[in-house]
């Protein structure tokens, strides 16, 4: 018969209740949030000894206070007007001599062309001047008494050089003109002019003033100063038409001419 103790050990007693979801999730997410937590300070340790930043510095800052500058005394103050006003006339002058120097480019083409036009003309007038001499003098050549050629005993005639010597005044004052307006239009490169080159060139010119033709005589040996006296040649024409005196001499013989000008 079984006593009232083996009935109580005979009794099982029932199974602890099941630990809430929630719980086990807090504990996991505990553990790694503290594992985390771990890693970034060692990684944080680690790179701070291995990989040493730049420190940084902090310059010290200053504060200013602006202040009031003090009056300015009334004579001061008159001595600045003056000076200010004097600077504005000054700048306003020199304003006016600039843009008065400054000259506008189509005035520029005018002047160089007046200067041409009153080049040509001072030209025309010496070559004219010049035929009226010449002309002048072959009058009072002609006008000798004839009986001033007849040599007699040891007396020596007066002789007709005269009109020689007119001739070639004559020759060399429209060599002189013809000169003057081919520098007008002769230009070289400034590398050409340095190297010194020369050349000869006879130009034959007709009644009219015109080239009839011109050859070398003398070669530059450079195609750019050869052509360069070409180019002169032909935009100094038409030349004043020469004299009724020179018209076959320069027709047929024509002038010499040598370059550079």
């Amino acid at each position: 018969m079984k006593t009232g103790l083996d009935a109580a050990d005979a009794i099982e007693l029932p199974p602890p209740p099941p630990k809430h979801p929630s719980e086990r999730l807090f504990k996991r997410g505990l553990r790694i949030s503290l594992v985390a937590h771990a890693a970034v300070m060692l990684i944080v340790v680690l790179k701070s000894i291995i990989l040493p930043g730049k420190p940084v510095f902090f310059a010290p800052t200053l504060r200013v206070d602006i202040v009031g500058l003090p009056d300015v005394l009334k004579k001061d103050l008159g001595k600045i007007t003056r000076a200010a006003g004097t600077t504005q006339e000054t700048a306003a002058t020199a304003g006016k001599r600039k843009a008065k120097e400054t000259a506008d480019p189509d005035e520029l083409v005018f002047k160089a062309s007046k200067d041409r036009e009153k080049d040509a003309k001072k030209r025309e007038k010496k070559l004219k001047n010049a035929l009226a001499r010449i002309k002048a003098l072959d009058k009072i050549a002609d006008e000798k008494p004839k009986a001033g050629y007849m040599v007699k005993g040891n007396r020596l005639s007066g002789g007709t050089s005269l009109s020689g010597e007119a001739r070639e005044s004559m020759r060399a004052s429209y060599y002189d003109t013809v000169r003057d307006q081919l520098q007008d239009n002769w230009a070289l490169p400034v590398w050409v002019a340095r190297q010194q080159f020369s050349a000869q060139v006879q130009i034959n010119i007709d009644s009219r003033g015109k080239v009839r033709s011109y050859k070398f005589l003398k070669l530059s040996g450079n195609v750019q100063f050869d052509d360069a006296v070409k180019r002169a040649i032909s935009e100094s024409q038409p030349f004043p038409a020469p004299p009724q005196e020179l018209l076959e001499s320069l027709l047929f013989d024509g002038i010499l001419v040598g370059f550079p000008l």
